[in-house]
């Protein structure tokens, strides 16, 4: 089966310039991804959106999702290293390329974070305690009925 693995990350972004609009600033940062892109090659695709909007105090909060640029067929026991090896590769992208670059715009990037594992574990939590009301109004329609 094919299937295009992809981690998606969350960072911050203060703006330093205040002459600067937001628009702008969401401008900035497509064009440095793009650059920091060509730097490390055809390898990867990173696609970044705001998350709702803009934070205050000239600080935006980006959400970045990354996938490889090749398609790759993976198997159920190689889709945990896939994964692996994709945050892996979106970090060292973070880190050595897309940074140095906001950096040089004058756009301080900060909080980057994998966000996959968060939501994963805020769904889990969300579902056990729809369980748990489910279980309860069970409870009470038994004792009522």
């Amino acid at each position: 089966m094919k299937r295009q693995p992809s981690v998606t990350f969350r960072l911050s972004i203060k703006n330093q310039d205040p002459q600067i609009s937001n628009a702008e600033v969401g401008r900035l940062v497509q064009r440095a991804i793009s650059q920091a892109l060509e730097d490390v090659g055809p390898s990867l695709k990173v696609y970044a959106e705001t998350e709702g909007g803009f934070a205050g105090l000239g600080e935006t909060t980006f959400i970045l999702s990354v996938t490889h640029a090749v398609e790759h067929v993976i198997k159920a026991g190689t889709a945990a290293f896939a994964l692996g090896a994709l945050t892996a590769a979106g970090k060292a992208f973070y880190e050595n390329a897309l940074a140095p670059r906001l950096r040089k715009l004058n756009l301080l990037p900060s909080h980057f974070q994998l966000i996959a594992k968060e939501q994963k574990a805020a769904a889990k939590k969300k579902s056990r305690a729809l369980m748990k009301t489910s279980k309860t109004k069970s409870k009470s329609r038994k004792q009522r009925g």
